[in-house]
């Protein structure tokens, strides 16, 4: 089954009952059922997905042309220090985009000047 067609399932079962009602017949947490619902949220933990009628793994995402089957690393080229410094590095965070040791506001930290 797929995500999309239970959040559906879910949606129309809530119109009847509570969501502990609903969380209670697949054997999860009432918490879970929200989240599916409301914020289209996909579970990750394999006895989550079965007990909800989902595949055991997820399908794979693709990133940067390699596909993963979750996103706890996302692959990136080397990006420019944004402090100015034209020092280049592989950020470790999607939203890196100082070297660790370099400050937002202070410019004299960058080594490479």
């Amino acid at each position: 089954m797929l995500v999309g067609v239970l959040r559906a399932e879910l949606r129309r079962k809530l119109a009847e009952s509570s969501y502990r009602a609903v969380a209670g017949e697949y054997g999860v947490n009432p918490g879970t059922v929200w989240r599916i619902v409301n914020q289209e949220y996909e579970p990750h933990r394999p006895s989550i997905r079965l007990a909800l009628g989902l595949s055991e793994t997820m399908e794979g995402i693709p990133t940067n042309g390699v596909t993963m089957a979750h996103r706890p690393l996302i692959l990136r080229s080397e990006i420019q220090c944004a402090c100015g410094c034209n020092a280049w590095f592989i950020p470790r965070a999607w939203n890196q985009t100082y070297l660790p040791n370099h400050r937002k506001h202070r410019r004299s930290s960058c080594p490479s000047e």
